[in-house]
């Protein structure tokens, strides 16, 4: 059931993320090219009032809110008045499906899930053209859940030892997800400082000093101190400053949203502070022009240290909430920052840590690995140990972060043989393939075609081999001279082969969709030709897991038969990421045939989405008529894609 939802899901998104290509001939006039684009922007405007107009066929107030917010952030910077009409009835839907009775399950954290809710996006959206809008709307969508649980705040930031503990697994799911309620609440409307910063420094910095003291202070004000220093540094110096005073006089028994700040905060803005921004922890870009780091003084830091040190001391482990875990967690990720600020003193935290871990579960052991600490794993090799030693259903990306990590700094060889010494088997072989694969990636970058050429040979995996005939297709249309680019169809030729043309499941349409985009950028129609002869078969899919969806109450990607789309495409998997990136050449836009694709499709959501990807697709991407590489749907610098992947 889970592999036919992510088949669903992903392939809606990557078909019309793919199909957007149709050369423009460079003996075009630049006159006829800027017809032809005014052309084509005509066209995407009317679509996308079409899409808002067939809204009202969707059945859940979230999704409609979705589109409607999507429809405002691509309008606005074409018909500003419009885009606020849009916001603001995005925001009615919001209210709207707040007064929807919840979906309740047996387990709680299915429920907490199933009732996700878009206006976080929408808002952060919104934010970004008109702070004051958002704030508003913030208020006004505030769902009674939301107000309740930070209604509770007081009791829940008590003192561990004065707080009733947790009696079972399912209440600390419950009393974790009241915490991420008020946690993400405060974060968004910190957050909205960070979407003025932009344009006005000043403002920004106004909004944040409100919600510091009425909110206290929350994860969210790093990137906005970040973007306040790239305008305004002395601003910004003066910020940090009143922020660690305000952790200063914080009461961290109380407040557990300040004490899990203050690691990054003293890290960030006093250890991390005299390195270049390329060794900085904090791997914000900076531009050009931006002032240095910013560093707090010594004795800030050394105060705000002993501040913890004395909280950390005074903890009953025996009395702590959440099995004493929560607590735990606080002197692993505390300790390594205090012995380099306050050795003195961070000895008797470290005594306190190893006595307090003899009280543990044994259920929890698990979580005091090397490998959920990134200061211990120093090496790739170390990280491939870890990984061994740790979930299998995290282990593959532990490998393939420390795969990537050692081909970085040129350990291949000392990964190898730490893959060669974990358990055999598949999770061994795929991630052999894949260090494989990211060495003859490595080559082809380097230019070392025929290096790279003998290891793709040699791929013992179908995906890992397709992917680099791909990049080694795209490198040579790159060069741009005619037998160069013949090679290139050849090897899409080549990859081509390597799939199969009617795909029967998630891997085979992976290989395929990835050999399409391949395509994008060697041979445009072949790539609209392949995705024109996969819909018909993506919409049996849709419209089959709809009816199986029926029947499975943990499904969350449909609700009472209607696509969910807040919690599917955003949530498909960082694969689709990679198709993506490989756009290219994309001249042109067929909007015309992209909307006879969609009406191919049975269902009303599915038909109402894609052309909702295809106006995206064009506003979106900063498309060159004269070709060349830009940014795919969804990572381009133009308007937010709400109803997209990487929200």
């Amino acid at each position: 059931m889970r592999t036919t939802r992510f088949t669903v899901l992903f392939v809606l998104l990557t078909l019309f993320s793919f199909a957007i290509f149709a050369q423009v001939s460079p003996t075009e006039s630049e006159t006829e090219k800027e017809k032809a684009r005014l052309e084509l922007e005509k066209k995407a405007v009317a679509v996308l009032e079409q899409i808002v107009g067939e809204t009202s066929l969707l059945k859940f107030p979230d999704n409609r809110a979705l589109v409607m917010a999507s429809a405002g952030d691509l309008m606005w910077k074409r018909d500003e008045k419009r885009a606020r009409q849009l916001f603001r009835q995005a925001a009615e839907e919001i209210i709207q499906a707040n007064n929807l009775p919840a979906d309740t399950a047996a387990n709680p954290f299915m429920s907490f899930i199933a009732n996700a809710s878009p206006r976080r996006e929408i808002l952060m959206t919104i934010a970004k053209h008109d702070t004051e809008l958002a704030l508003e709307l913030l208020y006004a969508t505030r769902p009674a859940n939301v107000a309740a649980a930070m209604a509770e705040r007081t009791e829940s930031e008590l003192p561990a030892a004065n707080r009733k503990p947790a009696q079972n697994a399912a209440a600390m799911i419950i009393g974790s997800q009241d915490k991420l309620l008020v946690s993400r609440e405060l974060q968004l409307e910190q957050g909205f400082s960070a979407q003025a910063a932009d344009k006005d420094p000043k403002r920004a910095a106004k909004l944040l000093r409100e919600s510091l003291a009425k909110n206290g202070v929350t994860n969210s004000i790093f990137q906005t101190v970040d973007k306040i220093n790239q305008k305004d540094s002395e601003l910004a110096n003066e910020l940090v400053k009143e922020i660690g005073q305000k952790l200063l006089n914080s009461d961290f028994a109380k407040k557990e949203t300040e004490r899990s700040v203050f690691t990054i905060f003293l890290q960030k803005f006093y250890l991390d502070s005299n390195k270049s921004p390329e060794k900085s922890a904090d791997k914000t870009k900076l531009s050009k022009d931006t002032a240095k780091p910013i560093r707090i003084e010594d004795k800030l830091a050394r105060d705000l240290a002993n501040k913890m040190v004395d909280y950390l001391l005074q903890i009953d482990a025996g009395k702590s909430s959440g099995f004493g875990f929560e607590n735990y967690f606080q002197f692993r990720q505390t300790t390594p920052l205090l012995e380099k600020i306050i050795p003195e003193r961070a000895a008797l935290v470290k005594q306190k840590q190893n006595a307090m871990k003899k009280t543990m579960p044994e259920s929890f052991s698990m979580f005091d690995d090397d490998a959920f600490d990134p200061a211990a794993s120093k090496t790739p090799e170390k990280m491939i140990a870890n990984a061994a030693n740790t979930l299998p259903q995290i282990r593959e990306m532990m490998y393939k972060n420390a795969i990537d990590e050692a081909v970085k700094s040129g350990s291949v060889e000392k990964v190898r043989g730490a893959l060669n010494q974990t358990p055999a088997g598949k999770e061994r072989d795929d991630a052999l393939a894949y260090l494989d694969s990211k060495i003859a990636e490595t080559k082809i970058k380097d230019g070392k075609i025929e290096e790279a050429r003998k290891l793709i040979d040699q791929l013992s995996s179908n995906k890992e081999k397709i992917e680099r005939i791909v990049q080694l297709a795209i490198n040579f249309q790159a060069k741009n001279t005619k037998e160069d680019k013949e090679f290139a169809i050849k090897l899409m030729d080549e990859a081509r082969r390597l799939t199969d043309d009617t795909p029967q499941d998630e891997d085979a349409i992976n290989d395929y969709l990835r050999v399409a985009s391949g395509y994008a950028y060697v041979d445009p129609n072949v790539s609209f030709s392949m995705l024109d002869a996969f819909a018909g078969q993506v919409s049996d899919i849709v419209t089959a897991a709809a009816l199986l969806a029926k029947y499975d109450k943990r499904n969350t990607a449909f609700k009472n038969g209607e696509m969910v789309l807040t919690r599917g495409l955003p949530r498909v998997g960082n694969s689709i990421f990679q198709y993506g990136k490989e756009l290219s050449l994309l001249a042109n836009v067929d909007i015309d045939r992209l909307r006879s694709i969609t009406d191919r499709f049975q269902r009303e959501d599915a038909r109402l989405l894609l052309k909702l990807y295809i106006v995206q697709a064009f506003f979106n991407q900063k498309i060159g008529l004269e070709g060349g590489r830009t940014g795919g749907a969804g990572f381009g610098d133009g308007e937010n894609m709400i109803v997209s992947f990487g929200n």
